[in-house]
């Protein structure tokens, strides 16, 4: 139940940004669409961003869990198919430069993920600045290249922008990724 109503928020959402950009989707409107009061919204969802960060884990995470044996390449390939899927959808979430933007959640994503992979796969507990920074140089590159590449102005098929990240990815990050390979496939 609780997935049915995010979804029904999620398609009215999706709908509701064919029309306009999200900084003017009004979370009344979205609400009134969708059938439902605003405190069920907010049952689910911190706000209208949340939402669309809830969208894009659902594509995210359907590609982490669907994949057993996997490289960090593949991976990436299959998450760019599905956002050029939904590319309408993610042009104009990419369209809004809020501090709760898509954006900053995958960028954010992307730090706690590759935190708990080094910390499970190498062992690390803490970064270096260093290394954070390196993480998140490769994240902000990533992201933009990819929002580039979904309105159109990147030419290149998912399978060569998966590729483009991966090969510049820190050599520390590479490496955890080939050892978790490593770990599921023994």
């Amino acid at each position: 139940m609780k997935n049915r109503t995010k979804k029904r928020f999620a398609y009215e959402l999706a709908s509701m940004l064919e029309e306009m950009p999200l900084e003017k989707v009004r979370v009344n409107d979205l609400c009134e669409r969708c059938g439902e009061r605003r405190q069920v919204l907010y049952y689910h969802f911190k706000d209208k961003y949340d939402l669309v960060a809830w969208i894009y884990d659902q594509d995210y995470w359907t590609v982490e869990t669907s994949i057993e044996d996997i490289d960090y390449l593949a991976m990436v390939t299959d998450m760019l198919s599905r956002l050029w899927d939904h590319r309408d959808f993610y042009r104009r979430a990419f369209a809004d430069k809020s501090q709760n933007s898509i954006e900053w959640h995958i960028h954010d994503t992307n730090l706690r993920i590759s935190k708990e992979m080094l910390r499970k796969y190498a062992g690390l507990n803490n970064l270096t600045p260093e290394q954070v920074h390196a993480i998140r140089f490769h994240s902000f590159g990533s992201v933009s290249t990819t929002a580039e590449w979904l309105r159109g102005n990147l030419q290149a098929t998912a399978a060569e922008l998966a590729t483009w990240h991966c090969e510049r990815m820190p050599s520390f990050l590479r490496e955890v990724h080939e050892a978790s390979v490593r770990a599921r496939r023994s």
